[in-house]
C-alpha cells in the first residue's frame, strides 16, 4: 500500500494548488477528487492582484496564465452605467501586479494536472469507499 505525507480531499483550486506546491517541495501527496471531470458552475473567477502575487509565491501563477488566465489591463469603475475613470491595478496596487481572470473548470483541470506532474497521485471517483494508502500518523 503506498505511504503519503499528504492527503488533500478535494482537487479544486485550493486543494490541487497545495498538492503541487507541497509535492514541489518533496512530499508525496494523494489528491482524492469526487468528480471525473469538473463542472462549469454559474459564477466567474478572479483573483485580485495580491491573489496574484501570491500565486507567484505558490508556484501556481505560470500554470494558470499559460492555460487559462487572463489579464485585463484595467479596471472600469462604473455608477449608473457611466464609466468614473479606468483604474491600472498594476500602476496602483502595492503588488504592482494586475488582476487574473480564468475559467473556473480548465483552471482547476489545469492544477490538477500540475500536481499529477510533481509526482502527486490523482484519485478521480464520484465515490470513494477505500482509502488506497496508509495514513502515518503526524507525531513521527
Amino acid at each position: 500500500m503506498p505511504d503519503y505525507d499528504i492527503i488533500t480531499v478535494g482537487g479544486g483550486l485550493g486543494g490541487a494548488s497545495f498538492a503541487k506546491a507541497m509535492a514541489e517541495r518533496g512530499a508525496r501527496v494523494l489528491v482524492v477528487e469526487r468528480e471525473a471531470k469538473f463542472k462549469d458552475r454559474v459564477r466567474g473567477e478572479w483573483l485580485a492582484p495580491w491573489g496574484v502575487a501570491e500565486a507567484h509565491e505558490l508556484g501556481v501563477y505560470e500554470t494558470l496564465i499559460s492555460q487559462c488566465g487572463y489579464h485585463p489591463t484595467g479596471w472600469d469603475t462604473r455608477l449608473a452605467g457611466n464609466s468614473i475613470g479606468l483604474r491600472d491595478l498594476a500602476a496602483t496596487t502595492p503588488h504592482a501586479k494586475h488582476l487574473m481572470t480564468f475559467y473556473h473548470p480548465r483552471a482547476q483541470e489545469a492544477l490538477v494536472e500540475a500536481a499529477r506532474g510533481r509526482a502527486s497521485r490523482i484519485r478521480r471517483r464520484r465515490w470513494t469507499t477505500a482509502w488506497p494508502c496508509s495514513i502515518r500518523s503526524l507525531r513521527e
